[in-house]
């Protein structure tokens, strides 16, 4: 645009004003000379736009890998509080309420054994509400998957025989949060089918 605004020298206005020899006239310069400075400013200005893009761009990818490792962690968190602690709360409130039911109605010994259970199930409470806060996503699991996952957990196992008979083909599913809030009732039903054993 800045090379149009100085043609050769020409009859007609503008060009008969405001052209290459009255330019060099004015400035002590060729025009090429100063088109050649404003194109050398143009690319340098270009060049570092595009190291901007660049730097901002690799901002963006290093902070969307960081989310990538915390949502990973977070995850691995909530299966190790899940699989690990939720699991043995619950088998030691279990364990408990088996004593309560062994002493008798009326003592000291069952009313601090249902005190117990309360506190443990407070816990397991307190567990899942601080699981659900670390959650990020639901996790896209097969709903089939995750009861053969919670037939298998070893705490479970212990007290009881678990046997899982599922009527649901394996490419049956739900939406993943509907999945979890399954499986999740599912373990419920389960851990208060063992308390009442």
């Amino acid at each position: 645009m800045f090379g149009g605004l100085i043609p050769p020298p020409v009859p007609f206005f503008p060009g008969n004003v405001i052209n290459a020899s009255t330019f060099e006239q004015f400035l002590g310069l060729p025009s090429l000379i100063v088109l050649s400075l404003v194109g050398l400013l143009l690319a340098v200005t270009n060049i570092r736009v595009l190291e901007i893009f660049d730097m901002e761009t690799e901002r963006r990818i290093e902070a969307m890998e960081q989310q990538q490792i915390l949502a990973a962690e977070r995850d691995r968190i909530t299966r190790e509080l899940h699989d690990g602690a939720i699991q043995t709360v619950f088998t030691a409130g279990l364990l408990v309420e088996s004593a309560r039911k062994l002493a008798s109605p009326e003592s000291p010994v069952a009313t601090r054994l249902e005190k117990a259970v309360a506190v443990l199930n407070d816990a397991i409470r307190d567990l899942r509400r601080n699981l659900g806060e670390l959650k990020s996503a639901p996790s896209g699991e097969p709903l089939a998957t995750a009861l053969r996952r919670l037939a298998e957990v070893s705490s479970l196992r212990s007290l009881v025989e678990v046997s899982l008979e599922l009527d649901l083909a394996d490419s049956a599913s739900l939406s993943p949060r509907h999945s979890a809030h399954f499986a999740e009732w599912a373990e419920v039903e389960l851990r208060q089918e063992i308390s009442s054993c």
